[in-house]
């Protein structure tokens, strides 16, 4: 009798042991892309780039510029003059700060100047 509470026992416990691993395994591997790519959050670029360029903060966008992730940043300063901020996503280093010009929309050159001719 005390030998089969024993193994009834044992066998239990490994089960549970099992049932342990098996859950620690599954949070690792959930776990592992995010830690090998160790990039730095959308929360944590804004804050680089508002270090770099105070104001508020319009948009933030992933994405993969020549194999590399970055965040790009538009940041409104209390003047009005609007920034793009791009940040490493691996490093969180500054890459560039950009000035937004008005200028680079074509519409500008597409006005009509009332002199009739359509060139």
């Amino acid at each position: 009798m005390k030998l089969k509470r024993l193994i009834h026992g044992t066998g239990a416990a490994i089960l549970v042991a099992a049932g342990l691993l098996t859950g620690s395994l599954a949070s690792a591997q959930e776990l592992l892309p995010a830690m090998i790519s160790a990039e730095i959050t959308p929360e944590q670029a804004r804050e680089v780039a508002q270090r770099a360029v105070p104001g508020t903060v319009l948009e933030v966008e992933r994405e993969r510029e020549r194999g590399k992730v970055i965040y790009e940043v538009e940041i409104r300063q209390a003047d009005g003059r609007v920034f793009e901020v791009v940040v490493d996503a691996a490093t969180s280093a500054v890459l560039e700060i950009e000035a937004e010009d008005d200028e680079d929309d074509d519409d500008a050159e597409d006005e009509d100047d009332g002199a009739g001719d359509d060139d």
